[in-house]
């Protein structure tokens, strides 16, 4: 795979895939791949996954679409989750 959005079921999906191929060179935070992942992308085929991975998972798929597809990485990060409760 090489992240371009023109995988096998692309033809059938609605929106498109997005073509991350496209954002090389671009400041992605880490946090915003995690929250689109935990919690999918509504309108889109994008589903969540807060139920079937745990925060650690999501944060390392992340990391594998930003290194792989996006070229960059937050390697030097801990990973975190979002806060239940925040508090200002």
């Amino acid at each position: 795979p090489i992240g371009d959005g023109m995988g096998p079921a692309q033809p059938w999906i609605y929106p498109p895939p997005l073509n991350f191929t496209i954002l090389k060179g671009r400041e992605i935070s880490g946090g915003i791949l995690y929250y689109q992942l935990m919690n999918g992308i509504a309108g889109t085929a994008m589903p969540y996954f807060k139920r079937e991975l745990e925060s650690q998972k999501i944060w390392e798929v992340g990391e594998y679409v930003a290194r792989y597809f996006i070229d960059q990485s937050d390697a030097n990060t801990d990973p975190r989750g979002i806060d239940a409760a925040w508090e200002p």
